[in-house]
């Protein structure tokens, strides 16, 4: 719902897609979608308060989502993660932000990006915690909302925290807020002087990660920060993660090099793109692990 509609009708001709679900409010933006060659069996218009059951046999193995990725560097791809890369990145979500049942998260970034739906929304579901989603991101209508809430925690990136720290109020009651969650860009240190003078107590946690991987790679906790300021942190608990060489040896301290990450929420592969999958999926590289068992060992 925050995508464009060029974007959306791209994926539906990517993915085949043959059913849209969407609310009234919708309806104008799925009519203006120009898809062409894709014969859209029926649009289901689903009045609020709708539950539907839908009964099927689905093996962990069975692609669960499909979300696009890498448009800024070409043609969106279409990432393929099963049922059981998110359930592994709920778990790495879990314990690298220690969640519990207790936390309130208020969403602010958009459901079509991995970090809102797969580290935000669906870790939060698996605890039985509370999950809000917000509409169209407005910073002042977030701090009004994290009051009325009590939320605990939330996941922006840096530029979106400079928008809510310069949307507060004196007199706003941030009293619930304990937890910190950014990403997808650097928070600057004079940032996080703001976020403990208005959350003085309040736990900062920095990400790194990318739809491919789930996207949880790596978490910079917040008794970690002075050891490196910009560091991104270490793997969470069920990843391994090199940096490597164009000929694929182990970078040594201080060179240039490209990260190789494996885990339980590495991606099934790109939607219909073999080459491409083949390109990013290269186990053989790390030659120092034992490939034979890469598959059930974390």
């Amino acid at each position: 719902y925050r995508e464009t509609p060029q974007c959306v009708a791209d994926q539906i001709a990517s993915t085949q897609t043959r059913f849209v679900f969407h609310d009234s409010k919708r309806l104008e933006y799925v009519q203006s979608l120009s898809v062409t060659n894709i014969h859209m069996e029926q649009v289901l218009q689903v009045p609020a308060g709708t539950v539907a059951t839908v009964s099927r046999p689905v093996d962990s193995s069975d692609i669960g989502v499909i979300l696009f990725t890498g448009g800024t560097t070409g043609s969106s791809k279409g990432v393929e993660l099963t049922h059981e890369n998110l359930l592994w990145n709920a778990i790495n979500e879990i314990l690298a932000g220690d969640l519990t049942m207790d936390d309130n998260t208020l969403i602010a970034t958009a459901l079509h990006h991995s970090a809102a739906l797969n580290s935000w929304l669906l870790p939060h579901l698996y605890l039985g915690a509370t999950a809000s989603i917000m509409g169209d991101f407005d910073p002042r209508r977030w701090v009004d909302l994290m009051q009325k809430l009590q939320v605990t925690n939330s996941f922006m990136p840096p530029t979106m925290i400079r928008q809510v720290l310069d949307a507060n109020r004196p007199g706003d009651n941030w009293s619930s807020f304990t937890k910190w969650f950014s990403g997808a860009g650097i928070l600057p240190p004079g940032d996080r002087e703001d976020i403990k003078n208005i959350c003085p107590g309040s736990r900062v946690y920095f990400h790194y990660g990318l739809t491919e991987a789930g996207p949880i790679v790596t978490c910079q906790r917040p008794e970690e920060y002075h050891l490196n300021p910009l560091s991104m942190g270490r793997a969470v608990h069920h990843f391994e993660t090199r940096v490597v060489t164009e000929n694929g040896t182990e970078a040594k301290i201080g060179e240039v090099g490209e990260l190789l990450v494996r885990g339980p929420a590495v991606m099934r592969g790109y939607h219909r793109q073999p080459e491409a999958t083949n390109k990013v999926l290269r186990w053989a590289l790390l030659k120092h692990i034992d490939i034979k068992h890469s598959k059930s060992r974390l």
